[in-house]
């Protein structure tokens, strides 16, 4: 796990070296034993390793993060219907000459 940060009260967002995004949400009684559980993973969210994560929480309907690895693509993601789904990315660096 290179980066973790809070979506919400309940839910976090971490970014791993192998590519991977993990959204994860707790369960359960805060006076009681709870835990966190994986919501949603989404695999190869980039093609090597996430080295970069920042979050945009304009409310509670309305989250975004950006998730940048180290070849230089940086990929903006939002919630939708309690997912998180790619509504963008921007190339920068070496990557940028390789898509022209």
């Amino acid at each position: 796990m290179n980066a973790v940060k809070w979506l919400s009260d309940t839910k976090l967002v971490s970014v791993s070296d192998d590519g991977s995004i993990a959204i994860y949400t707790y369960e359960g009684n805060p006076k009681m034993h709870s835990s966190w559980r994986v919501h949603q993973k989404i695999e190869k969210a980039h093609s090597i390793t996430i080295n970069y994560l920042s979050v945009l929480n304009v409310s509670s309907d309305e989250i975004y993060f950006a998730s940048m690895c180290m070849g230089g693509t940086l990929k903006l993601w939002a919630s939708k219907n309690d997912t998180f789904e790619l509504i963008g990315e921007i190339l920068f660096g070496k990557n940028l000459q390789e898509a022209l």
